[in-house]
C-alpha cells in the first residue's frame, strides 16, 4: 500500500477529501506514535564498531562506524564483544563517569549521552574489541505519494488496518467531528504489541 493509497482511505471515511494536508500530518503523527510505543522487531537494526586505542567515545555521525552510522538510533541499545564475547553493561553517563579511574582495557560498560556512545574502561592497543551494536532505529516517514508503507517504514502489511486507525482518529479530532475512533485505535496498538513479542520470542 502506498502513502497515496492510505491517504485516500481515510480521507474517504472521514468524508472530506480535501483535507490530504491534515491526512499526512496525522499519518506521520500516527508512525511516531508506533515507534514511541515499544520495541519494534521490524525496527531491529545493528551495526559494528572497531574499538580504538585511548578512544573513550564516538558520535553515532562518525566515519569510523564500518558498515553504518547510529543516526537512525532510537531506544534500545546493546554492544557485545565480537573477538572476546561478552555483553558490556549500559550505564547512566553520570554513573559512568564516576566508574572512571583512569584504567584501561576492554571496555566493560557504555553510556549515551545525546548523539555520542561512551566506553569505560578506556580500550588500548591490543585490548580493542570489535563490537556488535543493535538497537531500534527510528521510523522513516514516507515523503512521496507513491512511496510504499512497509518499503519506507518497515511496518508490516498486517498492521496497516491499525495505522489507518490512527490517522482517521487524529483527523476526526483536528475537525472536532463527533464520532470516535480511539478505541479502535487503542485496541489496534495493543494488538500490534502483543503479536510484536510472540513474534519476537519474548513470550
Amino acid at each position: 500500500m502506498t502513502r497515496l493509497e492510505l491517504i485516500t482511505i481515510a480521507l474517504r471515511t472521514v468524508g472530506d477529501t480535501s483535507l490530504g494536508t491534515e491526512a499526512i500530518e496525522a499519518l506521520n503523527n500516527s508512525l511516531r506514535e508506533i515507534e514511541a510505543l515499544n520495541r519494534w522487531v521490524f525496527l531491529e537494526a545493528s551495526t559494528t564498531y572497531q574499538t580504538e586505542n585511548t578512544i573513550q567515545n564516538v558520535a553515532f555521525s562518525a566515519s569510523k562506524w564500518p558498515s553504518a552510522a547510529l543516526t537512525d538510533y532510537s531506544k534500545g541499545m546493546r554492544i557485545k564483544s565480537v573477538s572476546k564475547p561478552y555483553i558490556l553493561t549500559p550505564k547512566s553517563k553520570d554513573a559512568l563517569d564516576a566508574n572512571k579511574d583512569g584504567s584501561t582495557g576492554l571496555p566493560k560498560e557504555f553510556a549515551i549521552r545525546e548523539d555520542t556512545v561512551y566506553f569505560n574502561p578506556t580500550p588500548v592497543t591490543g585490548l580493542i574489541p570489535l563490537l556488535t551494536i543493535e538497537y531500534y532505529k527510528t521510523i522513516s516517514i514516507p515523503s512521496a505519494d507513491d512511496d510504499v508503507i512497509k518499503t519506507v517504514t518497515g511496518l508490516p502489511d498486517k498492521y496497516l488496518p491499525v495505522l489507518i486507525l490512527g490517522v482517521i482518529d487524529k483527523m476526526i479530532k483536528e475537525i472536532q467531528d463527533g464520532r470516535d475512533f480511539s478505541a479502535n485505535w487503542e485496541k489496534g496498538l495493543q494488538f500490534m504489541s502483543a503479536d510484536n513479542l510472540i513474534y519476537s520470542g519474548e513470550v
